[in-house]
Order: structure tokens, then C-alpha cells, then sequence
């Protein structure tokens, strides 16, 4: 019997190396710009650290970024207190939850086999066979993006309270079951499956399936289980739980119409068939690349009011899973009980995300959506394993090379996928190759050419994704990109570019369209225009890149302007700039307006 715990222990600890070995690798990776900054330092009430002031209010911001998750702000701010504000931190918090949501797993899975089987259940060889199917959802590819994302981190904090309440609520029914004991069991550990549940509310909304779930483990338990029905008092016991379950509900429609910084959007903008058709393909693909995982990358895209990429794969795949569906239906009738509670499983926990009750579904498919539901595959699948491994050997030894070899080649399939989050160029480069349309892929990689000297292609790309979907900020980018590259007919473009930011310069907040506008003004010895618009870029309000560039602008429209003292001062003050070329050219300028004099020669930048 030891010699048994010791390797159960030892197989549990290689499920745990086995991910690490995955996704270790995330604590060296970089922020991504798409959520990670809205949820970390980029948040006011979490780039700080814990205090009583911002836990109050990630509590009270039910509108900050379109979410209300309070306790998913607070391991924000538990990582920046105790560990520092870098990336890695938050990275590595992630792959930790993913190991302990995996554990809980296997936990879930063993407790359910005990109570269905004693001697199956207590067998080291459906122990094995429960770690190999862990391990297939746990470094699963469609696992990467929750985990390598840092603001995938609300996907896995939601689903560890839900492990936990499921956990709990196996003895709150076995409990109940007893002849003395009534339901909902013990008193205290009803109330920590409460509390659980609330947990698992405030860290993402998604978490309102989990009283269709706790009736889906009940069921299973009472049916496979032989324990004993437990009368009316069921019905109350859930209560709680529809509440919180309806509270959250409400509220997240709230939070996503009512986005801080946003106008307030509808709650439907797309037609039914369309987020029907949008739902539909999204759950065709979600299970077609459970089987075949290739394509797999970040921010999978949908066009509004068309037919979503990939619809044919899509409904093609859904089609043979409802055959399948109808299949086990037919042949094993008793099993029915077991294909009811996995639907049920699967369709609560994914309904939420696919965007038919809103039209938020744009994303409706996204690998952090699928992590919850598709742990009712790997429940299935062991349900079905007991059942049928006294009229057909299924645990032989053998049987599990299979399996083995699967898991390590999703292990390499997982690892590749994982190291294109390094940062926002990487990931989306990724992206743009299983999606050359991509409109904002195209803007970050073509941004991310442009930062490593590929003007060329970089502004091809930029020209791209604003033709796709003309948004001011790939506005901006496109025309910071022509003002450096710096060609005659560059700016020509950027005054066609910024014709309405000419008109009404508060339209770029950032700064880098009137900046361009400003270059090009300079260029075409129109100093007046080249100083307003330089000044107005230096006071945007959310200034993205470096401000000494255009300092060095503006000087050089002030000298020619005639404004020549002014124009010494802001070259004075750039020649102590850590930046080697401002620093030289503002000491070379001064130099040539020292050799000038008092003379009106014009400097050119």
C-alpha cells in the first residue's frame, strides 16, 4: 500500500514536470499590448501593489476594462507586491495555477473513479490511465493561450474555485446520502462550496454555469454511485448558487456595455442567424482542433454580419460530433445518463462565451474559452473507462504506449506554440501565418518591421490592416512609419493621412499622427504648421513613443521660424538626452548656429 502511494505521488509529480517543462519557459517572456497592460500596470488600482485602497476598488470597478474580476486584479497585485512589477512574475503565477488547476484534476478524476468502483478506483493502473488523460488536456496546444498569456489569468483562477467547489460538493452529496444525513450534508462544507463558488464568480464572470455543473456531478454520483436520492431539500441547497449565478450574469452584460472609456454599446449589433452561424462554426473548430491541433494562435478573427474563417471545417466537425453524440446514444443506453451531464457540462460552461446571448461574440472563438469546457472530455472519458474496463481491459499496460506517445507529442506540438508569446511580434507573426488578413495582426507585426528597420515591409503591411479596417490607431502607425522612412511621396501620404487630424487635432491622442503631420510640415518649410503640430503632439495625452524625436523637431521649427533663442534652449536641454543621436544632433545644430551667428540660415533636421 505505501509503495502504491509513493508512485502515485511520483507519477502526480511527473504530470507536474511535464507542464513545467512546457511552459516554464513563459517567465522570460515580454507583456503582449492586446489586454496585458489594461490588467497590470497600465490599471490604476493594480500597477501599485496590494492596499486597502485598491482592493476596494478592483471590487468597485465593475467597468474597467469590460470586466468585473476582482480577485483576479488582486493576484495582480499579490504578484507586484511580493515579486515586482515584471512580466515574469505574472507569467510564472499562471504556469503555477495551471499545475494546481491540473492536480485538482486528476484529484477530481481519482475521487469520482473511488466512488463509481472501489477496486478500479483504487488501482494504480487507472491512476496512470487518469494521469495520461490529464496530461492530455493539461499541455493540451489549446491549453497555450490562457497559460502564456498573463491575461489569460482569469480563465485559470476561475476554473482552480470551480475544481475546488466540484471537489467539495462530491462529499456534500456523498454526506447526504448517509441515513442520518440530510441534504445539503454538512453544514460546513456546504458553506465552503459557497464560498468557493463565489470565489470562482470574482475571478470571471464565466463561472455562472457552476450550479449546472454541481447537478451534473450529482448526477453522476447518484447514478453510477448508488448513493441515495436526497428529497426537496436539493432543490433549495442550489439556490445560493443560481443567485450568484444570475448576479454575475447581470452584471457582466453591464460591464460589457458599459466599458470604461467606451460609448455605451448594445447589447445585440449582429443579427441572431449570424451569431448562431458564429457559434456554431466556433464549436466545430474548438473540437475539430482537439483532435488535429494546427492553426492554433492568438486572437482567432471573425467577420461580423460574413461567414467566419474556417466555417466549413467548422460545421463539418459538428456534424460528425452530433453523429457521434447520436451514436452513443443508440449504442449504450446506459450510458445516457453520462452523455446527458457531459453535454450539459459542455454547453453551460462554453454558452456564455459564444456570444448568441450578445454581440460580443466576435471572439467566440478563443482558446481560454475552451479550458473549462473541455475538462467535460476528459470527465467523460474516465466515466466511460471504468464502465467498461471489466467487459474490455482497458488498463493494460500496453494499451498506455498509445497514450504516452500522444501526450509527448503534444507536449512538442505545445512547447512550439508557446514560445511565440514571447511578445507582441512573435505572437502575432504567429497569427499571421494561419491568418495573412488578420487586420490587427497585421498592425502589430508590421509595426513590430518598422521598429526593426523593415520600413518596407512594415508599411505594406500597415497599408494592409487599415485598408481591412481603417482604425486610427493603425492610422497612426502607418504614418509614423512614412515620416521615417521619409521618401518625397511619403509625406504627401501622410497629408492625405491626416486630413482630419489637420482639421481637429484632439481626433490623435497619441501623438503620433500630428507628429508625422508636423515632420511633413517641416519638410515643406511651412514652420508655423510643423510648431503647432509638434507642440500638440508632445501634449497628447497618452504619448506612446519617445518625445524627444519631436522635441528635436520643434527646435529645429523654432530656429527657422526666427524664434532663436527658444529653439537653443531645447537643443541645450538635448544634448544631455541618453539617446546617443539626439544628443549629437542637438549638439551639432547648436554648433551650426553658433558658426551662423546672426545670419538667417535655415536648418534642416
Amino acid at each position: 500500500m505505501k509503495k502504491e502511494k509513493v508512485l502515485k505521488a511520483l507519477q502526480a509529480a511527473a504530470l507536474a514536470c511535464l507542464i513545467l517543462v512546457v511552459f516554464a519557459q513563459c517567465a522570460g517572456f515580454d507583456y503582449l499590448r492586446f489586454d496585458d497592460r489594461d490588467y497590470t500596470f497600465g490599471c490604476m488600482f493594480v500597477k501599485d501593489g496590494l492596499s486597502q485602497k485598491n482592493i476596494l476598488a478592483a471590487f468597485s470597478s465593475a467597468t474597467h476594462a469590460a470586466i468585473w474580476m476582482p480577485l483576479t486584479y488582486i493576484s495582480y497585485m499579490c504578484d507586484i507586491s511580493f515579486w515586482g512589477g515584471g512580466a515574469g512574475a505574472h507569467h510564472f503565477g499562471n504556469v503555477v495555477i495551471h499545475i494546481l488547476n491540473a492536480l485538482l484534476l486528476l484529484l477530481l478524476v481519482i475521487t469520482i473513479a473511488k466512488r463509481m468502483d472501489v477496486e478500479i478506483g483504487k488501482s494504480l493502473k487507472f491512476f496512470l490511465a487518469g494521469v495520461f488523460l490529464v496530461s492530455f488536456w493539461a499541455i493540451h496546444p489549446q491549453r497555450v493561450e490562457p497559460v502564456a498569456w498573463i491575461a489569460g489569468r482569469k480563465d485559470l483562477l476561475c476554473v482552480f474555485f470551480i475544481l475546488l467547489s466540484l471537489l467539495v460538493w462530491q462529499k456534500v452529496v456523498a454526506f447526504s446520502s448517509e441515513e442520518k444525513g440530510g441534504f445539503p450534508g454538512k453544514s460546513s462544507l456546504y458553506f465552503l462550496c459557497v464560498v468557493f463558488s463565489a470565489c470562482s464568480c470574482m475571478c470571471k464572470p464565466a463561472a455562472m454555469c457552476l450550479p449546472f455543473l454541481l447537478i451534473c456531478e450529482e448526477f453522476l454520483l447518484r447514478r453510477y454511485c448508488s448513493l441515495k436520492k436526497a428529497g426537496v431539500g436539493r432543490i433549495v441547497a442550489y439556490l445560493p448558487f443560481f443567485v450568484m449565478a444570475s448576479g454575475v450574469g447581470a452584471l457582466a452584460v453591464y460591464s460589457q456595455t458599459h466599458a470604461h472609456g467606451y460609448d455605451v454599446r448594445d447589447l445585440f449589433t449582429a443579427p441572431l442567424w449570424w451569431r448562431l452561424l458564429n457559434a456554431s462554426v466556433a464549436l466545430g473548430l474548438y473540437l475539430f482542433k482537439t483532435v488535429l491541433p494546427f492553426g492554433i494562435h492568438l486572437d482567432y478573427r471573425a467577420i461580423p454580419n460574413g461567414m467566419p474563417l474556417g466555417w466549413h471545417i467548422g460545421l463539418m466537425t459538428l456534424v460528425v460530433a452530433g453523429y457521434g453524440v447520436y451514436y452513443l446514444w443508440k449504442r449504450y443506453p446506459a450510458q445516457r445518463t453520462l452523455v446527458v451531464c457531459s453535454l450539459i457540462w459542455f454547453f453551460s460552461s462554453i454558452g456564455p462565451t459564444l456570444g448568441i446571448f450578445g454581440s460580443f461574440g466576435e471572439h467566440a472563438l478563443a482558446d481560454r474559452f475552451y479550458y473549462l469546457p473541455s475538462i467535460s472530455l476528459i470527465l467523460f472519458a474516465a466515466v466511460f473507462i471504468v464502465q467498461f474496463s471489466k467487459s474490455a481491459d482497458l488498463l493494460k499496460v500496453k494499451s498506455m504506449t498509445v497514450p504516452a506517445v500522444i501526450v509527448f507529442a503534444l507536449a512538442a506540438l505545445a512547447f512550439n506554440v508557446t514560445r511565440s508569446y514571447r511578445d507582441d511580434y512573435s505572437v502575432f507573426s504567429r497569427t499571421l501565418d494561419c491568418d495573412s488578413n488578420h487586420w490587427r495582426a497585421l498592425s502589430h507585426v508590421g509595426e513590430g518591421d518598422c521598429a526593426k528597420g523593415n520600413l518596407d515591409e512594415g508599411i505594406e503591411k500597415l497599408r494592409k490592416s487599415f485598408k481591412i479596417s481603417p482604425r486610427l490607431d493603425t492610422k497612426g502607425k502607418l504614418a509614423y512609419a512614412l515620416m521615417r522612412r521619409g521618401k518625397n511621396e511619403d509625406f504627401g501620404e501622410i497629408f492625405k493621412l491626416c486630413d482630419d487630424v489637420a482639421k481637429n487635432r484632439k481626433l490623435d491622442n497619441k501623438g503620433q499622427l500630428l507628429e508625422a503631420l508636423g515632420t511633413a510640415a517641416l519638410v515643406k518649410r511651412n514652420w508655423n504648421e510643423a510648431m503647432l503640430c509638434l507642440y500638440d503632439s508632445l501634449r497628447a495625452p497618452k504619448h506612446f513613443y519617445s518625445k524627444e524625436d519631436a522635441r528635436l523637431k520643434l527646435a529645429y521649427a523654432l530656429y527657422n521660424a526666427g524664434r532663436k533663442a527658444e529653439a537653443e534652449k531645447w537643443f541645450a536641454s538635448l544634448e544631455k538626452s541618453t539617446r546617443a543621436d539626439i544628443s549629437k544632433r542637438a549638439s551639432q545644430a547648436l554648433e551650426l548656429i553658433q558658426a551662423i551667428g546672426s545670419g538667417n540660415a535655415i536648418l534642416y533636421w
